[in-house]
């Protein structure tokens, strides 16, 4: 894992932080559907999930570890993972 660079707004952000991995946040309403819909196509050996925040990527990551996900979210330096990523999906 790298470490993220510190912006501005990361850092006008920082004191939220802890709020996002609160076990008061609210759960993965979307996780049951997702789940039923990767058991349901069995066929497929792949599928593509997007989703729009960073946290959500990487708690579907830790859940869903079966699958053996690769992920790519906007953080990602396209040009020097794309092939390593394409290659190992």
């Amino acid at each position: 894992m790298r470490a993220l660079r510190e912006t501005s707004l990361a850092a006008l952000l920082s004191h939220i932080k802890p709020l996002l991995y609160s076990p008061n946040i609210g759960d993965l309403h979307k996780l049951d559907a997702l789940e039923r819909v990767l058991k349901d196509h069995e066929g497929f050996r792949k599928a593509i999930v997007f989703v729009n925040r960073v946290i959500v990527v990487k708690a579907l990551t830790k859940l869903l570890r079966k699958y053996k996900s690769i992920v790519i979210y906007g953080r990602t330096k396209m040009k020097i993972y794309t092939r390593r990523v394409f290659r190992k999906g």
